[in-house]
C-alpha cells in the first residue's frame, strides 16, 4: 500500500512540476 501511495505521489509531483 505504501509503495503504491508513494508512486501516486511521485506521479502527482511530476504532474505539478510539468
Amino acid at each position: 500500500m505504501s509503495f503504491i501511495k508513494h508512486k501516486h505521489y511521485q506521479n502527482l509531483k511530476m504532474f505539478i512540476s510539468d
